[in-house]
């Protein structure tokens, strides 16, 4: 496993443009799914990851943006 194909969540905070502590909520919360693994209490972020997370994150947004149309 190299360090290298996987983000911190620092460091996909970042490329997503959300505040890591934003994140890391919405992950906890079951918003967006986690990472696939964990060394050492670190969350390790793959590809696949990061793709289900910006999925998850458009979802959220769409589902937003219609309740916001229907109020």
């Amino acid at each position: 496993m190299s360090s290298a194909n996987y983000r911190s969540i620092g460091t996909l905070a970042a490329e997503l443009q959300v505040p890591r502590w934003r994140l890391a909520y919405l992950i906890e919360r079951g918003d967006v799914p986690g990472p696939s693994i964990l060394v050492a209490g670190r969350r390790l972020f793959s590809e696949s990851d990061v793709e289900r997370i910006r999925a998850a994150l458009a979802q959220r947004d769409a589902d937003n943006s219609a309740n916001r149309r229907l109020s």
